[in-house]
């Protein structure tokens, strides 16, 4: 892989709250598309947790049923979980093989990016090092155009809560958005 071919990054993460300090994340969810959004590959992360009742009792009402909903409190559970450690090395890698020679880092997506961005920054020392203070943030993006009175037409959908169904919806949200971008300069 090489930067200079216009790859984004879509990254997002489940977690067991909304503090960075004091949370965990469970799930790491990675898309590759090119400029055109044409995914390139993809990579989806559970993390191991050594204790899960714990992690349970941290988590605030909300949290705790929506990943009771999606499963993801067991697939923490299960074999396809990895360390933190080991995950943060394997995600850093395939951010650095895109970064390339770029002193700038990689630019990733997502939706409200900052969430992740902390989070990694916190949690995942090597694949921070790999990341750009820009982001593509398809929600800021979305209310710039509320702001100025200008609707995207978007299909609809619900976060899922799962980070590879987030990032599929979040990629869609960028298709929309560039197709009603060329109507408006029509």
């Amino acid at each position: 892989m090489n930067a200079s071919l216009n790859m984004i990054p879509w990254i997002d993460i489940e977690t067991t709250g909304f503090h960075f300090e004091k949370d965990s994340i469970l799930q790491i969810a990675l898309i590759i598309t090119d400029g055109n959004f044409k995914e390139i590959s993809r990579h989806d992360w559970i993390i191991k947790h050594d204790n899960i009742d714990e992690l349970k009792e941290r988590a605030d009402y909300y949290v705790l049923d929506m990943h009771d909903k999606t499963g993801l409190w067991d697939r923490i559970a299960s074999d396809e979980a990895k360390p933190l450690t080991e995950v943060d090395a394997q995600l850093a890698s395939i951010l650095q093989l895109l970064r390339g020679d770029s002193r700038y880092g990689v630019k990733i997506g997502g939706n409200s990016v900052s969430f992740d961005k902390n989070f990694l920054a916190a949690q995942l020392e090597h694949t921070s090092k790999q990341l750009s203070h820009q982001v593509l943030d398809m929600s800021s993006v979305l209310e710039f155009f509320r702001a100025t009175g200008n609707r995207v037409p978007l299909p609809k959908h619900s976060p899922s809560h799962n980070a590879i169904e987030d990032i599929e919806n979040c990629i869609e949200q960028a298709r929309h958005t560039l197709k009603h971008i060329g109507e408006l300069n029509r």
